[in-house]
Protein backbone atom coordinates (compact mmCIF):
# COMPACT_ATOMS: atom_id res chain seq x y z
CA UNK A 1 0.00 0.00 0.00
CA UNK A 2 2.82 2.42 0.88
CA UNK A 3 4.55 1.58 -2.38
CA UNK A 4 1.33 2.27 -4.31
CA UNK A 5 1.06 5.72 -2.74
CA UNK A 6 4.70 6.47 -3.51
CA UNK A 7 4.31 5.38 -7.12
CA UNK A 8 1.14 7.45 -7.46
CA UNK A 9 3.01 10.48 -6.09
CA UNK A 10 5.85 9.86 -8.53
CA UNK A 11 3.48 9.62 -11.46
CA UNK A 12 1.74 12.81 -10.40
CA UNK A 13 5.08 14.56 -10.13
CA UNK A 14 4.53 15.36 -6.43
CA UNK A 15 7.59 13.45 -5.26
CA UNK A 16 10.93 13.74 -6.97
CA UNK A 17 12.90 10.62 -7.92
CA UNK A 18 15.37 11.09 -5.04
CA UNK A 19 12.52 11.51 -2.57
CA UNK A 20 10.80 8.48 -3.99
CA UNK A 21 13.90 6.36 -3.54
CA UNK A 22 14.17 7.43 0.10
CA UNK A 23 10.46 6.80 0.65
CA UNK A 24 10.65 3.36 -0.95
CA UNK A 25 13.71 2.52 1.14
CA UNK A 26 11.94 3.58 4.33
CA UNK A 27 8.79 1.67 3.39
CA UNK A 28 10.83 -1.43 2.68
CA UNK A 29 12.60 -1.03 6.00
CA UNK A 30 9.28 -0.65 7.82
CA UNK A 31 7.99 -3.79 6.14
CA UNK A 32 11.18 -5.58 7.22
CA UNK A 33 10.69 -4.44 10.83
CA UNK A 34 7.05 -5.56 10.79
CA UNK A 35 8.04 -8.90 9.31
CA UNK A 36 10.67 -9.37 12.00
CA UNK A 37 8.16 -8.51 14.73
CA UNK A 38 5.65 -11.01 13.36
CA UNK A 39 8.40 -13.62 13.14
CA UNK A 40 9.34 -12.97 16.78
CA UNK A 41 5.73 -13.36 17.89
CA UNK A 42 5.49 -16.55 15.84
CA UNK A 43 8.60 -17.92 17.53
CA UNK A 44 7.17 -17.27 20.99
CA UNK A 45 3.79 -18.75 20.07
CA UNK A 46 5.42 -21.80 18.46
CA UNK A 47 7.46 -22.41 21.60
CA UNK A 48 4.37 -22.04 23.78
CA UNK A 49 2.40 -24.42 21.58
CA UNK A 50 5.15 -27.05 21.65
CA UNK A 51 5.38 -26.68 25.42
CA UNK A 52 1.63 -27.25 25.74
CA UNK A 53 1.82 -30.36 23.54
CA UNK A 54 4.72 -31.72 25.59
CA UNK A 55 2.83 -31.06 28.83
CA UNK A 56 -0.18 -32.99 27.51
CA UNK A 57 2.09 -35.87 26.48
CA UNK A 58 3.70 -35.84 29.94
CA UNK A 59 0.28 -36.04 31.62
CA UNK A 60 -0.69 -38.94 29.35
CA UNK A 61 2.51 -40.80 30.21
CA UNK A 62 1.86 -40.31 33.94
CA UNK A 63 -1.63 -41.76 33.50
CA UNK A 64 -0.13 -44.67 31.57
CA UNK A 65 2.37 -45.22 34.40
CA UNK A 66 -0.49 -45.44 36.88
CA UNK A 67 -2.27 -47.85 34.56
CA UNK A 68 0.84 -50.08 34.42
CA UNK A 69 0.94 -50.20 38.22
CA UNK A 70 -2.73 -51.16 38.35
CA UNK A 71 -2.18 -53.87 35.73
CA UNK A 72 0.61 -55.30 37.92
CA UNK A 73 -1.69 -55.43 40.95
CA UNK A 74 -4.45 -56.97 38.88
CA UNK A 75 -2.05 -59.62 37.55
CA UNK A 76 -0.96 -60.39 41.12
CA UNK A 77 -4.58 -60.76 42.23
CA UNK A 78 -5.28 -63.03 39.26
CA UNK A 79 -2.34 -65.29 40.21
CA UNK A 80 -3.53 -65.40 43.85
CA UNK A 81 -7.03 -66.41 42.75
CA UNK A 82 -5.60 -69.12 40.47
CA UNK A 83 -3.46 -70.39 43.39
CA UNK A 84 -6.51 -70.57 45.64
CA UNK A 85 -8.41 -72.54 43.01
CA UNK A 86 -5.42 -74.84 42.47
CA UNK A 87 -4.93 -75.50 46.19
CA UNK A 88 -8.65 -76.15 46.68
CA UNK A 89 -8.63 -78.51 43.72
CA UNK A 90 -5.57 -80.36 45.08
CA UNK A 91 -7.20 -80.67 48.51
CA UNK A 92 -10.42 -81.99 46.94
CA UNK A 93 -8.57 -84.58 44.86
CA UNK A 94 -6.44 -85.81 47.77
CA UNK A 95 -9.39 -85.85 50.17
CA UNK A 96 -11.54 -87.79 47.66
CA UNK A 97 -8.85 -90.44 47.54
CA UNK A 98 -8.62 -90.57 51.31
CA UNK A 99 -5.13 -89.01 51.46
CA UNK A 100 -4.44 -86.64 54.32
CA UNK A 101 -3.50 -83.12 53.20
CA UNK A 102 -1.78 -82.37 56.51
CA UNK A 103 1.59 -83.80 55.46
CA UNK A 104 3.62 -85.66 52.87
CA UNK A 105 3.13 -85.22 49.14
CA UNK A 106 -0.05 -83.09 49.37
CA UNK A 107 1.66 -80.59 51.68
CA UNK A 108 4.80 -80.56 49.50
CA UNK A 109 2.71 -80.00 46.38
CA UNK A 110 0.84 -77.13 48.07
CA UNK A 111 4.18 -75.58 49.06
CA UNK A 112 5.58 -75.89 45.53
CA UNK A 113 2.41 -74.34 44.08
CA UNK A 114 2.51 -71.47 46.60
CA UNK A 115 6.22 -70.80 45.95
CA UNK A 116 5.69 -70.76 42.19
CA UNK A 117 2.72 -68.41 42.56
CA UNK A 118 4.71 -66.09 44.83
CA UNK A 119 7.50 -65.98 42.22
CA UNK A 120 4.98 -65.24 39.47
CA UNK A 121 3.40 -62.45 41.53
CA UNK A 122 6.80 -60.94 42.25
CA UNK A 123 7.72 -61.08 38.56
CA UNK A 124 4.42 -59.50 37.48
CA UNK A 125 4.81 -56.68 40.00
CA UNK A 126 8.45 -56.11 39.06
CA UNK A 127 7.57 -55.93 35.36
CA UNK A 128 4.71 -53.55 36.06
CA UNK A 129 7.02 -51.39 38.18
CA UNK A 130 9.57 -51.28 35.37
CA UNK A 131 6.94 -50.34 32.80
CA UNK A 132 5.58 -47.62 35.10
CA UNK A 133 9.08 -46.25 35.73
CA UNK A 134 9.68 -46.14 31.99
CA UNK A 135 6.44 -44.19 31.51
CA UNK A 136 7.38 -41.74 34.29
CA UNK A 137 10.80 -41.29 32.70
CA UNK A 138 9.17 -40.54 29.36
CA UNK A 139 6.85 -38.05 31.09
CA UNK A 140 9.86 -36.28 32.58
CA UNK A 141 11.49 -36.19 29.13
CA UNK A 142 8.36 -34.57 27.67
CA UNK A 143 8.49 -31.97 30.46
CA UNK A 144 12.11 -31.18 29.63
CA UNK A 145 11.31 -30.91 25.92
CA UNK A 146 8.40 -28.57 26.64
CA UNK A 147 10.52 -26.24 28.76
CA UNK A 148 13.25 -26.29 26.11
CA UNK A 149 10.74 -25.45 23.36
CA UNK A 150 9.36 -22.54 25.38
CA UNK A 151 12.88 -21.23 26.04
CA UNK A 152 13.84 -21.68 22.38
CA UNK A 153 10.79 -19.70 21.30
CA UNK A 154 11.76 -16.77 23.50
CA UNK A 155 15.41 -17.03 22.51
CA UNK A 156 14.59 -17.06 18.80
CA UNK A 157 12.28 -14.08 19.23
CA UNK A 158 14.91 -12.11 21.12
CA UNK A 159 17.55 -12.98 18.54
CA UNK A 160 15.25 -11.82 15.71
CA UNK A 161 14.46 -8.57 17.47
CA UNK A 162 18.08 -7.79 18.30
CA UNK A 163 19.04 -8.59 14.70
CA UNK A 164 16.31 -6.27 13.46
CA UNK A 165 17.53 -3.51 15.75
CA UNK A 166 20.97 -3.76 14.17
CA UNK A 167 19.58 -3.99 10.66
CA UNK A 168 16.86 -1.37 10.89
CA UNK A 169 18.23 0.78 13.75
CA UNK A 170 18.37 3.87 11.54
CA UNK A 171 14.58 3.96 11.45
CA UNK A 172 14.40 4.15 15.22
CA UNK A 173 16.55 7.27 15.48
Amino acid sequence: MVETLILAGLNAGVIGSAGAAVAIGQATSLIGVASTAFGAVGSVMGGQQQAAVSAAQARQEMLSARQEELKGREEGDKIRRALSVSLASQNAIFSARGISTAGGTPLTLAGVSSTAAARDIETAQFNAGQAAASRRSQAAQFGIEGRAARTAGFTNAATSLFGAKDQFGSLLR
